[in-house]
């Protein structure tokens, strides 16, 4: 990236021009008002899926408060910027050490916005011992197309509790709500509602989170497990002409370590399903294999929040 370019980062403003900015969706001096309500309107994918972005802006509602936003964060810096058109309100916080600043700006506007006359309800948790609906719930879930990055979400079940295990190891327990959906402490945050088949079991999990304006569904799939001589298919050489750049993937045990000219160390991968691993970096967080029609492996790709289908292909 040149960082001697503006736009997409090495943008130095103030929390006073950026109020301008706000002010400017309510009265355009910066484009015109079909401007406006272009870049504040989310937008759908060609199967009528909508996505939380429209033309580079997120569009969501706070308790019934609509709001327009976008986050920054580049090196040690931050930056969130929340726009509500209906209330001319805006709250902006820029910072040079990394914390969960959307979280703080939804509370900084929950303090100023008027609350709604019928706010929504926080579901109830389940009767105690709820063990019978949680144990099914317990297995493996996987975005199959779009946003392949996302995370895989892993549900165990032990000593009597339905827990997530998150970057970093921390664990939390699940909260099973009387209305069949659950979440981890904080439905506002995230919420998830099983998915089932006619004979009762679950299948999928629609999975509503603070920043997508509708449910993803992520399938259940079978975790692979493939030995050494499982994953010999993956071994080889890997180049992109287009980043100039090769790497070589090699087996090791149940892994596989993946390493270029400009990784002072090999990154390995662990199994997710067939054809897909991951790491801990967040450039390599989810690598795609792909097939030939005879079923050989011949290119695999990077998939991150930020470039996806990053393609290089097998040359050896």
């Amino acid at each position: 990236m040149n960082y001697d370019n503006v736009g997409a980062t090495s943008l130095f403003t103030t929390v006073e021009d950026m109020a301008k900015w706000a002010g400017n969706f309510t009265q355009p001096k910066v484009g015109d008002r079909a401007l406006i309500d272009q870049v504040s309107t989310n937008g759908t994918l060609d199967d009528g899926t909508p996505i939380e972005y429209g033309f580079g802006l997120v569009r969501d509602k706070v308790d019934e408060h609509t709001r327009v936003s976008h986050s920054g964060s580049d090196a040690g810096f931050r930056s969130q910027f929340d726009y509500y058109p209906d209330d001319d309100f805006a709250v902006i916080i820029t910072a040079n050490v990394p914390f969960n600043l959307r979280a703080k700006a939804t509370a900084i506007a929950e303090l100023y916005l008027p609350k709604s006359a019928a706010p929504e309800s926080k579901p109830e948790p389940a009767p105690e011992d709820p063990n019978a609906d949680a144990v099914p719930l317990a297995g493996l879930y996987v975005r199959p197309e779009y946003r392949q990055h996302i995370k895989p979400l892993r549900l165990q079940f032990e000593h009597g509790k339905l827990f997530r295990t998150y970057d970093g190891g921390e664990r939390k327990n699940a909260v099973l709500r009387q209305d069949g959906s659950f979440d981890f402490g904080d439905p506002q945050w995230e919420s998830i509602r099983p998915v089932r088949d006619a004979n009762g079991r679950v299948t999928a999990l629609d999975v509503k989170n603070f920043y997508e304006p509708a449910p993803l569904r992520y399938p259940r799939a079978e975790p692979s497990r493939l030995n050494a001589a499982g994953l010999a298919p993956y071994a080889g050489r890997y180049h992109s002409a287009e980043l100039d750049i090769t790497y070589d993937v090699r087996v090791d045990g149940d892994r596989l370590p993946l390493s270029s000219l400009w990784t002072p160390k090999p990154i390995t991968l662990s199994q997710v399903v067939t054809d897909r691993f991951e790491s801990q970096l967040w450039w390599t967080e989810a690598v795609l294999f792909q097939r030939d029609r005879g079923g050989r492996i011949r290119s695999l790709s990077f998939n991150t929040e930020r470039a996806q289908s990053v393609t290089l292909e097998r040359v050896e």
